[in-house]
């Protein structure tokens, strides 16, 4: 949902914030990659079932645009672009630190019959 927001209708301070992303790219291209990095982590949810290769690279969908504006943002905050970045930065950072956290957690329960029968 952030990327279509920031695909139809990007904030003042988003742009200010991700000034370092704006210079690679317009911001409407940004919120394209949020977009297509959380419908490639809801395909791998779907279908990755017990295939830890399709989860990981679900999660690593899923976490690279927080991580991004994470770092988009503590440079705004550092090089001095907009000092209320920081909010965002630790925000954007955080969501990005638990999905690595989450995307490391085992999975210790047990596969149902019919889901191994799929896997063969």
């Amino acid at each position: 949902m952030y990327g279509i927001q920031v695909v139809q209708d990007p904030r003042p301070t988003t742009v200010r914030s991700a000034a370092v992303l704006s210079n690679l790219a317009p911001i409407t291209a940004w919120g394209w990659a949020w977009i297509a990095g959380s419908s490639v982590a809801i395909a791998c949810a779907l279908i990755g079932g017990r295939r830890p290769a399709v989860l990981w690279i679900g999660f690593a969908c899923a976490m690279y645009p927080p991580a991004l504006w994470g770092i988009a943002f503590a440079s705004a905050y550092l090089f001095g672009t907009y000092p209320g970045a920081w909010t965002g930065a630790a925000t954007w950072g955080g969501a990005a630190l638990r999905l690595l956290i989450v995307a490391t957690w085992r999975d210790d329960t047990p596969a149902r019959p019919e889901a191994e029968a799929m896997d063969e």
